[in-house]
């Protein structure tokens, strides 16, 4: 009898010893921090800090935004899972930028081309006689002309199955042609006369390009530079929206970027955004909501990041009478968020990813307060974190003049060097003295 009381009495500290060790080993399990979210993984819906520090404030999700659809008949991820490990703002180092191109007049940035060597630019011939299209290469500083054109607001694109450039323009009798160019004076091609507008979007592979045509406004069409020719795209664009008052004629023609793989673009003008699927025709309106006293927010000018996952957006509302200054957004597509960032800069005028499709440099500039200062700083954003950092604080850099299509700023893909617009400006008005180019050597510091 004693000893099974002594053996009932053993077992029950047994047990208590048992549960006692268990509970301090999933208290210490509990105080060891979590590991972090790896790379590439789906991006959680971002809140507000409550406390946010300047350089780092939360973002904020657009509420009215929804998700776009995977295409139809897919079971594999639109985007891929994994994507390279980002790099903190500290971690790019920035070096003195150098001046590698001067010109009486301006001269615009329209890309670097695929050799991440040379340069697709514009530049302005003096006294109104128009506008050169070139390439330029850094390191040979050779420059190789294309043709030339009446100055106009959109970037010309490089074809790279075609080994030139193609360029909207507008001819004697006041008609849009699209026109590619040449290395030999007068030997440029007219490949489609029907445009609407100068502005064309390029694919990634460099062998179609998407223009807007007057005949069918609501169904772009595609130039294949190969098979020399042109078809209608597997989409059609809804009717704008009815307006307050009419759009400008600033406002009223569509752009368009093409996403990096070639499955998606994105289409925008002064009344509506859309993002469309070319494999399926589907076609989604984004709402980017509405400020009060100014109507709805429109596109200004879009980029796709490197991985095609991410749409960066400078918007504005207004019109051209008043236009409420701009703002940075960036569009997520596997969520279909849509987020501000980079409230600190002032009004960000264009904007350029780095390959890691995370982080983006931004032109930010004085705006109306100081109308004939076209000087601009440069920001770097960490899209993840919301932090912006001031990038070469010592220098002011210039707003290229392709008006809503940028023109002074392209990060090469292999992210190796900035190319930045450097213009001296008169000090009285918005006039150059001395068109420059500022390449500027970039290092991740690892």
């Amino acid at each position: 009898m004693n000893r099974t009381v002594r053996w009932l009495r053993n077992g029950l500290a047994l047990l208590l010893l048992l549960a006692l060790a268990a509970g301090a080993a999933w208290l210490i399990a509990q105080s060891r921090p979590r590991p972090p979210q790896p790379a590439g993984s789906p991006l959680p819906t971002p809140t507000p800090v409550r406390s946010p520090t300047p350089t780092q404030r939360a973002l904020q999700a657009t509420p009215t935004s929804k998700a776009l659809p995977a295409p139809t008949g897919t079971s594999s991820p639109i985007f891929p899972t994994s994507t390279p490990p980002g790099i903190s703002p500290s971690s790019y180092m920035f070096g003195e930028p150098q001046v590698v191109l001067t010109h009486t007049t301006g001269i615009r940035i329209a890309g670097w081309l695929p050799d991440s060597r040379r340069l697709l630019i514009s530049r302005d011939i003096p006294k109104g006689g128009g506008e050169v299209i070139e390439t330029f290469d850094i390191q040979t500083k050779d420059i190789q002309r294309y043709g030339k054109r009446i100055p106009s607001d959109a970037k010309p694109v490089w074809l790279i199955a075609a080994g030139r450039p193609a360029w909207g323009e507008l001819t004697s009798d006041r008609r849009w042609v699209l026109r590619i160019g040449s290395p030999d004076p007068g030997d440029g091609e007219i490949v489609a006369s029907d445009l609407e507008s100068m502005y064309l979007a390029a694919n990634t592979g460099g062998q179609q390009i998407l223009f807007f045509a007057k005949s069918d406004r609501e169904r772009p069409q595609v130039f294949d530079s190969i098979e020399k020719r042109s078809h209608l795209a597997p989409f059609v664009i809804p009717a704008t929206p009815p307006q307050p008052r009419p759009l400008s004629p600033w406002l009223s023609p569509y752009r368009a970027v093409w996403q990096p793989d070639d499955t998606r673009v994105a289409i925008y003008n002064g009344a509506a955004f859309y993002v469309a699927d070319l494999s399926t025709g589907r076609v989604q309106a984004i709402d980017l909501g509405q400020r009060a006293e100014y109507g709805n927010y429109w596109v200004l000018y879009a980029v796709w990041s490197p991985n095609g996952r991410y749409l960066a957006l400078i918007v504005a509302a207004g019109d051209m009478g008043q236009v409420y200054r701009e703002e940075l957004r960036m569009l997520d597509l596997t969520t279909g968020a849509v987020t501000v960032i980079g409230k600190e800069i002032p009004n960000p005028s264009e904007t350029a990813w780095a390959p890691d499709s995370q982080h983006l440099v931004v032109l930010g500039w004085p705006g109306p307060e100081r109308p004939t200062d076209v000087r601009a700083g440069l920001y770097l954003v960490d899209t993840r974190i919301g932090s912006v950092q001031r990038v070469l604080p010592d220098w002011l850099f210039s707003l290229a003049d392709y008006s809503i299509q940028g023109g002074g700023l392209s990060w090469s893909s292999g992210g190796e060097n900035l190319v930045v617009a450097c213009a001296i400006w008169a000090k009285t008005e918005p006039l150059i003295t001395e068109g420059r180019l500022c390449l500027i050597p970039v290092s991740t510091g690892r």
